[in-house]
């Protein structure tokens, strides 16, 4: 079953390619679930044209992930994919686009929709295959899914004079807020204990000079120093570590630095990708994982709780996209520590809580929709930043967070999707105070409001099945 906002998602894009043959966008973060939502939409096209959909990802990884979901909706598909297999034997095809691309001869069937996932890197190719789809089938409908719907240099991928309309966006600080997402907590380094970045300039490639990135490379002493401190930070918190690497020579520093037996070294060139990667995931005794531009994008962890940034990042999507990865949920995890070792935050952000925003001016509807209000959390005094709910009878809200009556009376009713405080003393405590809870029949204790035990008695909230 699809959780609320992504039957939303599903709705308003069956909604638009009912009266338009615009390609649309659906935006929603790291995380949110892409995968269920393009399984949902291939499914109801499907069982409305009859005809064949192709559902486009960037990486073989990210197309088995998206396969895998469509299958568990109880529907047969295929995947098209160099180094994977090559089949057309279901109506439905998972691929990567230059695969696609090279064997379009063989997609003579008319396809009624292309799905791509990561629509950010709509590319060249794709929208060659697009436009030899078109010429079969000149109602082809296009769906684009994405996390960070900008480009460098060209702004967001949507709106007027662009490829995409939006249909629906949902920002990742909402679903924080409600449980289906991990809180982020940024961690910076003392003293000098940084690679100093934020006088390196993107030439127009739009990438840093790599004579900047060598100075980094060569830092050995820095880098001992950080990789110590990241060891140091990660090895108490009980999920894993993921360490993004300015170079190949950098990542395989990082890696020869950390305790022996307990990493792995993901590059472009890795010859064992898939099991080290499956090592990571599920073996307790392996620790870190050191990557260069491989697993910024696609990858799916949710045990993992510390991103150390150890380089840095041409643009503020990309940025997002790296942390990312530490934004799944899992029970008992309840932030994700973002260490930035190469002025990241300083560079692309006015401050940590501004991490997830648009790099570009954001439209007017999307403000609107994404509106945030100041709570004072009434136990500890700490200002939150909270999503403000639904407030069609414009009522009054209270200081510290809650709608009041027409007598000026504070009622006990949440005006946001905030649940909990998000308050750290300097031992990394959060503050107990929560706006949204569930209280256990047993023994009377505040839970998360996804909360499936108690956390005091372990009394079953929640049936698991």
């Amino acid at each position: 079953m699809l959780r609320d906002y992504q039957q939303t998602a599903h709705d308003k894009v069956i909604e638009h390619l009912k009266k338009s043959l615009e390609p649309c966008l659906i935006e929603a973060p790291t995380g949110a679930g892409k995968s269920h939502i393009i399984a949902a939409i291939a499914k109801t096209l499907y069982g409305i044209s009859k005809k064949r959909i192709l559902c486009l990802a960037p990486s073989k990884e990210l197309v088995q992930q998206n396969h895998a979901k469509y299958l568990a909706t109880g529907n047969q598909a295929s995947i098209y994919s160099a180094s994977i297999t090559k089949s057309l034997r279901y109506a439905v095809v998972f691929g990567t686009p230059l695969s696609v691309k090279n064997d379009l001869k063989r997609f003579k069937d008319q396809f009624c929709a292309v799905i791509i996932d990561e629509a950010h890197r709509t590319t060249k190719s794709i929208i060659d295959i697009i436009d030899k789809l078109r010429l079969i089938n000149d109602k082809l409908r296009v769906i684009g899914l994405t996390a960070t719907p900008q480009r460098m240099g060209d702004g967001l991928i949507y709106g007027d004079d662009k490829f995409y309309t939006l249909v629906y966006s949902i920002s990742p600080y909402e679903l924080m807020e409600r449980g289906y997402l991990c809180k982020t907590q940024v961690v910076y380094p003392s003293d000098d204990n940084y690679y100093s970045t934020i006088n390196f300039r993107i030439q127009k490639t739009g990438f840093f000079k790599s004579s900047d990135l060598y100075d980094i490379e060569v830092s050995h002493e820095k880098t001992a120093n950080i990789v110590h401190d990241v060891v140091m930070f990660s090895e108490n918190k009980p999920g894993k570590t993921l360490i993004f690497a300015s170079t190949v020579k950098h990542a395989v520093e990082c890696y020869d630095l950390l305790p022996r037996g307990r990493a792995i070294l993901i590059t472009a060139s890795s010859k064992n990708r898939d099991q080290d990667l499956i090592n990571f995931k599920t073996n307790k005794e392996i620790k870190y994982a050191v990557n260069m531009q491989v697993l910024t994008t696609g990858f799916d962890a949710p045990n993992i709780d510390v991103i150390a940034l150890l380089r840095p990042t041409e643009s503020k999507s990309l940025l997002q996209q790296m942390i990312g990865r530490g934004l799944r949920t899992l029970p008992g995890k309840e932030l994700c520590w973002v260490l930035d070792y190469a002025e990241n935050i300083k560079r692309h952000c006015h401050d940590e809580k501004d991490i997830f925003s648009i790099a570009k001016e954001e439209d007017k509807t999307k403000k609107s929709i994404n509106a945030e209000i100041d709570v004072t959390c009434p136990q500890c005094n700490y200002k939150n930043l909270f999503t403000i709910a639904p407030n069609p009878d414009k009522l009054k809200i209270s200081k510290n967070g809650y709608f009041m009556t027409l007598l000026h009376e504070q009622t006990d009713i949440p005006a946001h999707y905030g649940r909990r405080c998000g308050n750290l003393d300097y031992f990394g405590q959060q503050c107990d105070y929560r706006w949204h809870y569930k209280e256990c029949h047993i023994c009377g204790q505040k839970n998360d409001y996804a909360a499936r035990l108690c956390e005091k008695c372990n009394t079953e909230l929640i049936n698991p099945d």
